[in-house]
């Protein structure tokens, strides 16, 4: 009796292991197939001497998903409404903005949106008036970047590998040349192209004030930068660049094709130098 009592205790006991062993091999094999299914597969290299590639530099899936946000914006609408000039998605504090914009701005800036939505108020008195004065402050949503109050030389330190700190001197950085140079790395570092059209919406101007005749004349040196960063911006996935608007008006101004020529070894210039820091810094250019 003791016996068969023993036996039957111990084939209850392996049945339980082979139970267990067998789900937790379901459980193993479900969670293999789920990061199966989000691993990203590295592209095909490109080529070389090809600048007409967006894989030259860009991570397909920032591209990817930056296109299937951005494809029910309208960006010029966008624009018309909040009646800016300049890129209205590269206004960060800006409160304005759908749901849907500030996901488009995330998938293509680097510095992320964070919007002013808490205000604090508070009441003095002023002797030069006959009553209070209430004084407001906005604050955001989480607070300053850490960055913004970092000094250009902590930054440059910083700068050679990170993105974040490469588009804020950029954007602090008052000569053009030099700007251009570290938003070129920011986007090199990160693979969005937002930074390229910040500085085309809003640093080169495409006419300048004449005093003699009190009108405003095509510049035909911006116009041709215009050109070779949005080309860029273009090929890196950023749907708001189009640099055929000009080069079409490059093509109609008379002038010779000199700075159509110009614009397209620009852009070439600056592909190459988004590749080489890529290739300096270890970021991967064919995933």
């Amino acid at each position: 009796m003791k016996t068969t009592l023993y036996t039957a205790v111990v084939i209850a006991l392996t049945l339980a292991a082979l139970i267990y062993i067998d789900k937790d091999r379901k459980i193993a094999g479900e969670i293999g197939s789920a990061a199966d299914t989000t691993q990203v597969e590295p592209n095909e290299p490109p080529s070389e001497n090809s600048v007409h590639s967006p894989e030259l530099t860009i991570q397909d899936e920032i591209a990817n998903a930056a296109e299937e946000t951005n494809s029910s914006i309208d960006f010029a609408s966008v624009e018309q409404r909040l009646g800016r000039p300049y890129d209205p998605l590269a206004m960060p504090k800006r409160t304005d903005l759908t749901e849907q914009e500030i996901q488009a701005f995330n998938e293509l800036h680097i510095l992320q949106f964070n919007p002013r939505d808490r205000e604090v108020c508070s009441q003095s008195s002023d002797e030069l008036s006959s009553g209070a004065v209430v004084t407001c402050k906005r604050y955001s949503e989480r607070g300053e970047h850490p960055y913004l109050s970092m000094d250009l030389e902590e930054l440059a330190d910083l700068a050679y590998a990170d993105a974040e700190a490469a588009i804020v001197i950029g954007r602090r950085t008052l000569e053009f040349k030099e700007a251009l140079k570290w938003h070129i790395r920011a986007v090199a570092l990160s693979g969005k192209p937002g930074p390229l059209m910040s500085l085309s919406k809003g640093r080169i101007r495409s006419s300048q004030y004449n005093k003699e005749t009190d009108t405003e004349e095509p510049d035909y040196q911006g116009i041709s930068r215009k050109a070779a960063i949005e080309l860029v911006a273009q090929k890196l996935g950023d749907p708001r660049a189009n640099p055929e608007r000009w080069r079409n008006e490059l093509a109609n101004s008379g002038l010779p094709p000199d700075l159509l020529e110009q614009a397209k070894s620009e852009a070439e210039s600056i592909l190459s130098k988004i590749k080489q820091i890529q290739q300096q810094v270890g970021v991967s250019q064919d995933t």
